[in-house]
């Protein structure tokens, strides 16, 4: 099964960059075509102000202008749509030239995309139709940031439209799955409480605004963040998922996988990113290059930092951590392949890097999240399991062996639950302590094996009386009871005592005499103000006296024995080995 999941997901990669490399039939890639001139204000040059080769130099603060002559068969077209992958400059001018000589001019600036922004960070301008051909473009940058990150194409609007559906389809279902996700992990974080999702659903919520803000979705909200604000709070998320993801790591890896320095060394370069990345969203005057230069830094050393201390706890056996790594082989493969095309691949592809990114990145979200769905069940299930065992073995701890009642231990902590529901309540509440007559003779003259079955005989009687009766054997012979219902308490003890006698045990012992049982009781709801001990002493002390005046009978506590100190009786020992105590010639 593993190496199947395992084959999944590199194939699944091998899936998305074939994907990604799909070009668009039709389109036609402006930069190998166009003639530059570099100006100092946004005047449009002469047509012999123009160089055909080389590269341009020294436009970072001056106005680049680009033109493009159509050949041919490009002009026999008049559907004609210019997109531009590039928003980092101050302001922007597009002039389509027709060969009569008239021109359609669009103008944008950073902050004001007006309606030509489109997803997959691009600018689209549409030519106007006319009846007469498109003879050139001219694109004019003013501050343009980077030339070689420039992207122009020139295609045909159905194309272009087909396109922008395509990737709202895709950045849409992305971004869908990602809010899903945050939902999700925010779910498992308020009812698991563990810090894995909570870091999870920080990561998701990065990359739900990277994504916002990439594909220009966010402008539709803030327009004027668009241009380099975008572009910087873009990287400033990307670094905040950077950390995130590593915090992610570092919650969710088992103990013991990762040394004690090693863990340090990560919060430390997951904090470092975080500042670096806080301070460059508002850069100082004259600090922007070095701020971005020092969150390159500090990403690469935490990315490589991330992939060491995974290496080495899937070394040591981590499912954790080789999950982590093949989730974000996606993700890495993804960058790789955007840092790459950027350099060697024509911009004719429908699927640029960062929409790649941010596929996988859903689709790794996604698998993470379900990753944990099972680890959490497996963690309740282990804990039920336990739960379970430790349930088993407190009635285990409770439970008297010979008659499946409670035991001492169990039946004072239910008598004493159920003595205190009393409080503030009416309803009648007893407490009723039983000692089977004349069981050392039975012991003596059958043997312990039929007393023990005697025992289990009276204590199945008991376990079988109807109503709210709580039945314990505290030791030897005695049982206690607690029973809480509208019976007087005084009729419910007669019933008792006739049942016992009334139990045939011929099948036990031919010769074994019909077998009686002395009660002491004591109304505990007649004293609300009493604690348990003297509610036991007193049933104890009417026991007494119930085996004093014959045995076979009941006996109310006197309401002196229940304010009369508040030392336990010495109750479920064997009468037989306590000589000293009152009780002792029950039998």
């Amino acid at each position: 099964m593993r190496i199947i999941r395992h084959r999944s997901i590199l194939s699944l990669n091998f899936l998305l960059l074939f994907l990604a490399f799909t070009g668009s039939a039709g389109a036609v890639v402006l930069k190998p075509h166009f003639c530059h001139a570099v100006t100092s204000s946004n005047h449009l040059p002469g047509p012999n102000g123009y160089r055909c080769d080389g590269t341009p130099r020294g436009y970072e603060k001056q106005w680049l202008w680009l033109r493009h002559e159509l050949t041919p068969d490009e002009r026999a077209r008049t559907d004609w749509s210019l997109t531009i992958r590039q928003t980092r400059f101050r302001q922007l001018s597009v002039i389509f030239h027709y060969v009569d000589g008239r021109t359609n001019i669009h103008t944008v600036r950073a902050g004001d995309f007006g309606d030509h922004w489109a997803l997959n960070a691009h600018l689209a301008f549409p030519a106007p139709s006319r009846d007469v051909e498109l003879d050139s473009v001219t694109i004019g940058f003013q501050d343009l940031a980077a030339y070689d990150l420039l992207r122009v194409r020139l295609l045909p609007e159905p194309i272009r439209a087909r396109e922008a559906g395509i990737v709202a389809l895709l950045a849409g279902c992305a971004l869908s799955l990602l809010f899903a996700s945050l939902i999700y992990n925010l779910f498992l974080f308020g009812v698991a409480k563990q810090r894995s999702a909570l870091w999870h659903s920080l990561w998701v919520a990065c990359m739900i605004g990277w994504g916002a803000f990439w594909s220009q979705l966010a402008l539709a909200v803030v327009p004027a963040a668009a241009g380099i604000a975008s572009v910087r709070i873009c990287a400033m998320l990307a670094a905040f998922a950077e950390a995130a993801a590593t915090m992610l790591l570092l919650s969710s890896i088992e103990p013991g996988m990762l040394p004690r320095w090693g863990r340090i060394s990560l919060r430390a370069l997951a904090a470092a990113v975080v500042a670096a990345a806080a301070l460059a969203i508002m850069p100082p005057a004259g600090t922007p290059s070095l701020l971005a230069n020092i969150l390159t830094i500090v990403v690469l050393a935490l990315v490589i930092g991330v992939i060491m201390a995974t290496g080495v706890a899937w070394r040591r056996g981590s499912r954790f951590a080789r999950d982590f790594a093949l989730a974000w082989s996606l993700p890495i493969a993804a960058v790789l392949y955007s840092i790459i095309s950027d350099i060697v691949v024509t911009d004719t592809r429908i699927f640029s890097g960062e929409l790649l990114v941010l596929l996988v990145g859903a689709f790794q979200t996604v698998w993470l999240s379900v990753r944990a769905t099972f680890t959490l069940a497996a963690m309740r299930v282990e804990r039920d399991r336990e739960r379970s065992q430790r349930a088993r073995f407190e009635q285990l701890a409770e439970t008297d062996d010979l008659t499946g009642v409670y035991n001492r231990r169990g039946f004072l902590v239910r008598a004493r639950q159920e003595l205190a529901r009393t409080d503030g309540k009416q309803r009648t509440v007893g407490l009723i302590l039983a000692d089977v007559d004349h069981f050392k003779r039975i012991n003596d003259t059958h043997g312990h094996d039929v007393g023990d079955l005697v025992l289990r005989r009276i204590a199945d009687a008991l376990r079988a009386l109807s109503g709210d009766v709580v039945v314990g054997r505290l030791g030897g012979e005695e049982f206690g009871l607690v029973v809480a219902g509208g019976l007087a308490l005084d009729i419910f003890v007669e019933q008792v005592r006739e049942t016992i006698s009334a139990i045939d045990m011929t099948d036990i012992a031919a010769t074994l005499p019909g077998v009686t049982a002395s009660f002491g009781y004591v109304r505990a709801s007649d004293h609300p103000d009493a604690s348990f001990e003297p509610l036991l002493r007193a049933a104890d002390q009417a026991l007494y006296r119930a085996k004093a005046l014959g045995r076979n009978r009941g006996v109310e506590g006197h309401p002196a024995d229940v304010q009369r100190g508040e030392e336990e009786p010495r109750i479920g020992h064997d009468r037989r080995t306590h000589r000293s105590s009152p009780l002792s010639f029950r039998q």
